[in-house]
């Protein structure tokens, strides 16, 4: 028998530590953590993707051309949404 067997059982012999009977519980729990994790960052790459395509899109869709509102009277300067000129009609 060499030396290596004779420790092997001498460490067979000695009482295990009590901190490997929650040893399964924390690294079920890191897991969770890190499960917990890796779904969020999904949901937010699933959220910048689709903010994305929806812009993409808005941009491809054509527009209405703006126009200038009437602006009024150009010979006495009053505005065409002033009070009097609104009530006036």
């Amino acid at each position: 028998m060499t030396e290596l067997d004779v420790k092997l059982r001498s460490l067979r012999a000695l009482p295990t530590d009590p901190r490997l009977d929650a040893l399964g519980d924390v690294v079920l729990q890191q897991l969770g953590v890190r499960r917990d994790a890796r779904i969020a960052r999904q949901q937010v790459m699933m959220t910048a993707v689709l903010a994305l395509m929806i812009g993409m899109a808005g941009s491809m869709l054509p527009g209405k051309h703006a126009r200038a509102a009437a602006t009024g009277d150009a010979l006495t300067g009053t505005p065409g949404l002033a009070p009097s000129q609104l009530l006036g009609r």
